[in-house]
């Protein structure tokens, strides 16, 4: 039986499950492994059974107890003690299989029978036959309060357009060289004219985690900005994103996922590329998504 290891924020632990349950599914029997959260610190954490109402397949409970146990011998992740402790503990002596090239499809993959699966896994080709039973599984726990009730009512009764920003984690100074950050509006008044010619009355609901950049840039257009879900219950800007017609994304998992989840049948998704600065990354894009080139000299390279 294969482990997927699950790390990351929501978006990313989201493509990880996705290949989890479609190796599963194609008869790879294949579950994940969350330990990597009793040793690191990811965004919210494990955010899947917070997010959506299903039965996970994980693997590490009973062990979990044993790695809190070894977790303080754990302080330097700059070397290969972290991994063979890991493998130590939780792989039973399992082939550890890394991903060949991140935001690349990897076929080699489904040739894994008894391995630790280490990757982003961010192209929905890894679930392609099975995209009914991804949507099944990605059905989002519904919000209670009254925002977010009344912001889903106005959502869901306009030609909403869900608007994605993405800067705060992207400027840190530790991301590898080819992360980008979109450092200019450009591309969003790009998209915003696309969509603008295609759609009438939209209406731009902008979610970020830098909302005050998308204030001080975004003017003249019917814009909502959304900016009340914070830590814990950020996994509900996701929700509300899905529930939007149309969609203009950042190069994130986080606003990927509700664009390809949503099932407007008619939905214009326009997208920034590439998604990295040092590729193209073809399999990130469905055929019907819309593309805007944003390598320029006004991108920023973090």
């Amino acid at each position: 039986m294969n482990r997927v290891a699950i790390f990351g924020g929501l978006g990313n632990q989201m493509f990880q499950y996705a290949l989890a349950i479609s190796m599963d599914a194609e008869g790879i029997p294949t579950k994940i492994s969350v330990s990597d959260f009793l040793l690191n610190r990811h965004y919210q954490g494990f955010e899947l059974i917070k997010a959506f109402d299903v039965p996970l397949p994980i693997l590490d409970r009973v062990k979990a107890s044993a790695m809190s146990k070894f977790r303080p011998l754990f302080v330097d992740t700059n070397t290969g003690f972290i991994k063979n402790a890991i493998k130590k503990l939780f792989l039973n002596n399992r082939n550890v299989y890394q991903e060949k090239m991140e935001y690349h499809f990897d076929e080699e993959v489904f040739r894994q029978a008894y391995s630790f699966l280490v990757g982003t896994w961010q192209s929905p080709k890894y679930f392609e036959t099975q995209q009914q039973l991804i949507r099944e599984v990605f059905n989002f726990n519904k919000p209670h309060d009254d925002l977010n009730l009344q912001l889903s009512s106005d959502i869901s009764s306009s030609n909403a357009v869900a608007v994605h920003v993405r800067r705060g984690f992207y400027l840190e100074p530790t991301l590898t060289s080819s992360r980008m950050v979109i450092d200019s509006s450009d591309y969003y008044y790009k998209a915003f004219d696309i969509i603008s010619n295609q759609v009438k009355n939209p209406v731009f609901y902008v979610f970020s985690d830098d909302i005050e950049w998308a204030k001080k840039n975004f003017k003249g257009k019917n814009f909502v900005f959304v900016s009340h879900n914070k830590g814990a219950n950020s996994y509900l800007d996701m929700y509300l994103m899905g529930l939007c017609r149309h969609f203009i994304i950042a190069n994130s998992a986080f606003s990927w996922w509700p664009a390809w989840l949503s099932s407007n049948d008619d939905k214009l998704v326009v997208i920034p590329k590439p998604w990295v600065r040092e590729s193209d990354c073809p399999s990130i894009y469905p055929s019907e998504w819309l593309t805007i080139d944003v390598l320029t000299d006004r991108m920023q390279m973090v």
